[in-house]
Order: structure tokens, then sequence, then C-alpha cells
């Protein structure tokens, strides 16, 4: 699930594209994805800057750029051992 966000551009579905494959994904409804696109949703990221005072420099923070959960893996093989492990860490590091 790609969820919305709380700016009027994130409530849109999703172009996701992988090579010359592109999947729009809807918000807020669960879809079956390739592993390739949902790696690729996992692995968009933004970065904001935070200065907390006019001497300080900027401090870079980031995080997922959409809101995803999965639902459900499919059966186990290496590739997707791979994708459950990279959405891992990555969410760990948020």
């Amino acid at each position: 699930i790609v969820e919305s966000g709380d700016d009027s551009w994130e409530l849109g579905p999703v172009p996701v594209t992988v090579n010359t494959w592109t999947i729009v994904v809807p918000r807020n409804q669960p879809v079956l994805l390739p592993i390739s696109h949902f790696n690729a949703l996992s692995d968009a990221v933004r970065t904001k800057y935070i200065q907390t005072d006019i001497n300080e420099k900027l401090i870079p923070r980031s995080s997922r750029r959409f809101g995803i959960r999965a639902i459900n893996w499919p059966k186990s093989s290496e590739q997707v051992e791979k994708a459950q492990e990279r959405y891992e860490v990555i969410e760990l590091n948020q």
C-alpha cells in the first residue's frame, strides 16, 4: 500500500518506472507489484535540510519519499529475501 500524504500532490497515483516498464500505483489500495517496482518505491528517499540556528550549518535529514507498507510477501526466494532486507533496513534507518 502506498499511503497518501498531507499535501495535495501526495494524493494522486504514483507512477513507478523500472527500465522502460511503468506501473501507476493508486494510493491507499493494496496492489500486487513486481519486486523490482517495490524496490524502486522502497529506495526512493528525499532529503530535507534543517537549520536549528542561523549560525549553524544545514543538517540533512533523509526519509522515505513514499509511505509504503508490504502486506504480504510472495513465496520466499533469494530476490524476495533481498527485497525484504532492503525494506527493513531503510525502515530502521528512518
